[in-house]
Parts: C-alpha cells; structure tokens; sequence
C-alpha cells in the first residue's frame, strides 16, 4: 500500500515527535499551570534582555523621537503581521488539499496561531508541531501520518530557505555580526546545516543506507559522557530516521502527483516571511528614519538562522540580544530600544497571546489531556 494511503494514528507520531509530544504531555499532566509557568518565562526572559538594552539606549532623543512616531505604521505592523500568518494558513490549506482533505481557512489560521504560540514558549519551537498535527486531525479529519507529513513539509520550506540564504548573506557582508563569538556561532551552525542538508540530499537518493551513515554520526558523539547521559544512540537513530523516511517519502509524493502543491507551497512561504520580516523596516518608517529594505531583510536572515538552535523558549533573550547586536551599528542607538519593543511585539509576544486564548478556547485542558492519550509515548 502507498505511504500516503496508509492509516497509523498512532505509530509514526509516536517514533517522530517523540521529544515534542513528551513536552506536550508534561503541558497536559501539568494542566494550566505549566502552560502559564512556559508563557512567563518566556515573558520574564524576554523583558529582562529589553530592560538591559533600554537601560543603554534611552535618552532624551528617545523621548523627543516618541512623540513623533507615525502610527499609521505601527499599525500597518499589525496588519504585516496578520498578513503573514494568513499565507500560513493559506500554506497548510494547499498542503491538505494535496493529500485530499480540506482545511477551511479559519480553522486554518486558527492552526498557524495555535502552533505559533507553543513554538513560542518551548526551546527550539519543538512544542508547536505536535500540536499543528492535533489540530489538523480535528479539522480535517486526515490522519496522523498526512498530519505529519504537512508538519514536516511546511517547516522545511522555511528552513531551507533561512539555511541558504543566511550563509550567503553573511559570506558577502561579515560586517553584519561585530560579536567574535556570534561569528564563531554561526560558522557552525552553517557546518550544522550543510552537513543536515547533504544528508538530507543523500537520503532522497540512498534511503536503504541513511541508518548506517547515522550510526556512523551517533557513534562520533557517543564518546563524550554528556550524549552518554542524554542520549539512546538507538532511540535517536529510529526517531531520526522515521523522520526522514516521512519527509522523503510525503516529498517524493507530492513531486510526482502534486507539483503545483509545491510550487504554491514555496511561494506562500517567500511570502509569508517577506510579509513577517518587513515589519521591521515598516517600524523604522514609523520613527522616521530611513534604512535600505535589503539590509533590513538579511539581517532579519541572519539572526533567524542563528535562532533555530537557541535553548529558551522561542527564542527569548537570544531573539532580543540578538536583534541588539546586529543592528547596532545600523539603527542609531537611541531608536533601538524602542524598534527592539516594537519588533518583537508585533512578531511575537502579539500573537502568542492570541495563541494563548485559542488553546484555552479551542483546546483547553480536555484537548491537551486528548494529545496525551491519541500519542502515548509507552
């Protein structure tokens, strides 16, 4: 039988989101209260790093520059904003028609903000696909295994495009990170990427032989005591490998049947982040100073490539000192608190707090505790 038309709803999430539905789990046995205890975090985190940079950048020009802001732009932020979470929806809506099943495009954005809020307050974003794949069993009544595949498609678009384009930005313009540290940081993380990308690349030619390059890898990293203490070589080699074998084969699916899924896939993705990373240029019409559109975008690059591995909650702290340092050279130092504020309001605290209604509302604990039961982990 096609993988496409198998029915497991609870094998491959089991294998797959192994490490994500775990969080989730602990969000259900928890109830609100670890729901809650992740949003302030990743609130106090947050909020800790922007005192730190007001506290080295407000002055008596921020005032003066306060009081001149053109609101209209702020609220063509929001609407910026808005904008890009449609075109998710509008994303996952042409992925579920690919596999026969329609999303309705409310239901739709009410997935793209629910996911949006778990990413947001879990490390890695590694809690917002386990439930994008709950919702979208809800909604549409496809299951977990096509779920999975859309969860899996949808963010490596996303990725591929950051893992290329950020290299490359950086590899023209080093003068964007003034950090000897963040430069080290994100050479790596460039050697991470190339070598998941060739793998990845392998895979689709040589699947039958990814577990052994695998074994290979986990072998390397097994030798030091802290991957001895974490990490099941083997359980990690059947999580990743499940991983890829989904990914592929969902691709290989929609390349041969689906092609124009693909190409409306990846153009709703460009614009989605167009859509996103223009807020910030947007912001800084709104306080009257101007900056080229490009290098707005590229930095706006660099740094999601740079936060794709950070440890805190979406990001928090490394999103904000990160935005601190790469366009400090480039903003004057007395309308970067206030972009800073702005920025990541309307990028995210927004939108995890519309989240953070809808899975009151439209989940609840019942939906959680439904997570924990449709994907046990024993």
């Amino acid at each position: 039988m096609p993988f496409y038309q198998a029915v497991n709803p609870d094998g491959l999430i089991k294998n797959v989101y192994h490490f994500q539905i775990r969080q989730i789990r602990i969000f259900a046995m928890h109830k609100r209260s670890s729901l809650r205890f992740l949003l302030i975090t990743s609130l106090l985190i947050s909020l800790t790093i922007i005192v730190v940079v007001l506290s080295f950048t407000v002055g008596q020009k921020t005032w003066e520059a306060l009081r001149q802001v053109q609101f209209e732009y702020i609220f063509l932020s929001f609407l910026l904003g808005l904008l890009a979470h449609c075109l998710d929806s509008f994303r996952i809506k042409t992925l579920c028609q690919a596999f026969g099943f329609h999303l309705p495009f409310l239901d739709g954005l009410k997935t793209t903000l629910a996911y949006n809020f778990m990413a947001n307050i879990t490390p890695s974003v590694m809690g917002g696909e386990p439930v994008l794949i709950y919702m979208l069993v809800e909604k549409t009544g496809i299951d977990t295994k096509k779920a999975s595949a859309i969860a899996v498609i949808r963010g490596f678009f996303l990725i591929l495009i950051i893992a290329i384009a950020g290299p490359v930005i950086l590899f023209f313009h080093r003068e964007y990170i003034i950090s000897s540290f963040m430069k080290s940081l994100f050479d790596y993380l460039a050697v991470l990427f190339i070598l998941i990308v060739g793998i990845t690349i392998y895979a689709f030619l040589h699947l039958d032989n990814l577990r052994a390059i695998l074994e290979k890898i986990t072998g390397l990293f097994h030798r030091y005591r802290i991957f001895q203490k974490y990490y099941d070589p083997d359980v990690f080699i059947r999580h990743i490998y499940r991983w890829m074998e989904e990914f592929i084969l969902s691709f290989k699916y929609l390349f041969k049947q689906k092609k124009i899924s693909i190409v409306y896939t990846g153009g709703l993705t460009v614009l989605s982040m167009l859509a996103n990373y223009s807020i910030a240029y947007v912001l800084l019409k709104g306080l009257s100073y101007d900056i080229h559109f490009l290098k707005v975008l590229s930095i706006q690059i660099v740094l999601y490539f740079l936060l794709y591995l950070t440890p805190t909650p979406g990001g928090s702290g490394f999103a904000e000192g990160g935005f601190y340092l790469l366009f400090y050279h480039f903003v004057p130092k007395h309308l970067l608190g206030i972009l800073l504020i702005l920025w990541r309001f309307f990028i995210a605290y927004l939108w995890v707090l519309v989240g953070w209604v809808l899975i009151i509302r439209d989940l609840g604990i019942k939906g959680l505790e439904e997570i924990k039961l449709r994907f046990p982990l024993e």
